[in-house]
């Protein structure tokens, strides 16, 4: 019997020439199997190694590169894998029919282009109108640069994607593009925590508005959502790329997250799940559940309203916002804090476009372009650029 052994952080590799083996990962073996394909001495990408079940005489790993030539094509292909992981392969939506491809394609286009088009507008309106540099403007117009950035760091790829040369992604690029969409959806879902502040404050204490929503408490509440995204992004992406991957480059997913990413990793990803787990929590049913308890005090103050018309507003406003909450909120809780059961990553690929195309579409027309004072503000700025 021939045994060859090389021992890398954090996974441990022993490659064996025998009739009686069985497979090792990270110290976790699985008994009894003859090769993930049922044929002896095949190589699979989900290979990590073999070790003897018999007393092997083990090889150092410095006797690895002497004994190269002597290597069967299973055990070099395996080396291989292990060595010269540099990038990853986006799966996307690749598995579909061409003609459905294709209009997804068209689909995921107009919508990112509808999206950053609303958006602009919202961020040039509110930034030109005087009347609507208030603190509730203030922070829309947060929110508006935050989903441009948003979209424009996960959709371009996602397009990129229907093409099969757009599929392979370095593992910087990968790093930068989790790294970005970290911080951008912590800070969204900050920044909707605290312009459901503003309206509960706006609508059940209005005589105290002004003095507790000035123009330095939002600019102070705004940096704090990103100081806190970026943090929270640093800590996560810092633990995931501090790992070893191998052998299987695909990722299901259209863009690098979290959960499918972690599943290549060939060392112990627990540390990796439970700080997911816990910043998921931190970052979104924290913030839900201050939104649904603003909500739940102005409806209650809605409800006490003697002006019918009044009340129609209000509930025609607050039911738009919670509409979007409920589609980033939930969509995010399902795919961030449930367990990674079978079939999660293909469900997990479909309720991620809620947030990632959904809501950044949507936003514009729930939060600000149904608004009288955002209409008014377009308009003027329509015609001060036709005079001009």
């Amino acid at each position: 019997m021939r045994c060859l052994q090389d021992t890398c952080t954090p996974c441990e590799i022993t490659l064996c020439d025998s009739d009686d083996w069985k497979y090792k990962k990270k110290g976790t073996t699985l008994e009894g199997e003859e090769g993930p394909r049922g044929e002896r001495g095949k190589f699979s990408p989900n290979i990590f190694g073999c070790i003897s079940v018999s007393s092997p005489i083990l090889t150092s790993k410095s006797d690895i590169s002497s004994k190269h030539k002597t290597m069967s094509p299973m055990e070099i292909a395996l080396m291989s894998n292990l060595t010269s992981l540099t990038e990853f392969y986006l799966i996307g939506f690749s598995d579909l029919a061409p003609q459905l491809q294709a209009f997804l394609f068209l689909l995921f286009t107009l919508a990112y282009l509808c999206t950053l088009i609303g958006n602009m507008l919202i961020i040039a309106v509110t930034k030109s109108d005087p009347h609507l540099h208030t603190p509730m403007y203030f922070l829309l117009r947060n929110l508006s640069i935050q989903e441009v950035i948003f979209t424009t760091v996960t959709v371009p790829k996602l397009l990129a994607t229907f093409q099969p040369q757009g599929r392979r992604i370095s593992l910087t690029a990968c790093a930068a593009q989790m790294f970005f969409f970290s911080v951008l959806g912590g800070t969204e879902c900050f920044l909707l925590g605290v312009m459901a502040c503003d309206r509960y404050i706006a609508i059940c204490n209005p005589l105290r508005y002004v003095s507790i929503m000035t123009m330095q408490t939002c600019v102070v509440l705004v940096a704090m959502t990103w100081f806190t995204g970026f943090l929270v992004a640093l800590e996560l992406v810092l633990l995931t790329f501090s790992l070893t991957y191998c052998a299987n480059d695909k990722i299901n997913h259209f863009f690098c997250d979290f959960p499918p990413v972690l599943k290549l990793a060939c060392g112990d990803t627990s540390i990796n799940v439970i700080s997911l787990f816990v910043v998921s929590v931190f970052m979104m049913l924290i913030p839900f559940l201050l939104i649904l308890y603003s909500y739940i005090n102005i409806l209650s103050t809605i409800l006490r309203m003697k002006s019918s018309v009044g009340r129609r507003k209000v509930f025609s406003t607050c039911g738009s916002h919670l509409v979007s909450v409920a589609l980033l909120y939930g969509s995010g809780m399902v795919v961030y804090l449930r367990t990674q059961a079978e079939g999660a990553e293909s469900s997990g690929k479909l309720l991620s476009l809620l947030y990632c195309v959904g809501t950044p579409l949507l936003n514009p027309l729930i939060y600000s372009l149904r608004n009288q004072e955002i209409k008014r503000g377009l308009w003027s700025l329509i015609r001060q650029k036709l005079i001009d």
